[in-house]
């Protein structure tokens, strides 16, 4: 009985990303939300996001025997390595204030006429703006939120904030957003 219990705890303790088949398999499968999360957080230009995803995962790849968690868990992982590199790249530069936010974002194809697609436009950009005057913690969890899709409970959890506090910052978020293009659409009619 003895012999069993251990080998439990033996698989418990594993280390699940350890071999280069594992974390191939776990690179494949979240390269894309880091990278989206990372374009999230820090802005562009692409090629500094792309630099800071790969990072990213050369550090886990680097600390790959020290992982034990599940997917989930790695996931937390990778995203925490993420933003400390973010954190690192801004504190050894002063951000540039010509960063365009999503600035590879395209709208959608619509049946919108070329009249109101100048204007989606026009408003995409405005919405680009505004948003680059949130702080970097705003950002972070409007990105979590909009852009990866994750519920309230598991932003709070990630960011070791109550959940409450991220639901009225969120609201706070958008309703500044929201009247911040609305005035500057009224200056632009004016």
């Amino acid at each position: 009985m003895e012999h069993v219990s251990a080998k439990l705890r033996g698989r418990a303790k594993a280390k699940p990303y350890s071999s280069e088949a594992a974390f191939r398999q776990l690179f494949e499968a979240t390269h894309p939300l880091v990278f989206r999360y990372v374009y999230g957080v820090l802005g562009g230009p692409r090629q500094e996001v792309e630099d800071v995803t790969a990072e990213t995962f050369l550090k886990a790849w680097r600390s790959r025997d020290d992982f034990e968690g599940d997917r989930q868990a790695a996931i937390k992982w990778l995203l925490t390595i993420a933003r400390n590199e973010i954190i690192d790249r801004l504190r050894a530069q002063q951000r540039r204030t010509d960063v365009i936010w999503l600035e590879d974002v395209e709208l959608a194809d619509s049946d919108l006429s070329p009249e109101q697609r100048l204007i989606e436009n026009e408003r995409w950009k405005q919405l680009q703006v505004v948003v680059q005057t949130l702080s970097e913690q705003q950002r972070e969890i409007v990105v979590l939120r909009y852009v990866l899709g994750w519920k309230v409970k598991r932003i709070a959890t990630h960011l070791g904030m109550a959940e409450n506090t991220v639901s009225v910052t969120l609201r706070r978020i958008i309703q500044r957003l929201q009247t911040e293009v609305q005035k500057r659409q009224e200056e632009d009619r004016a």
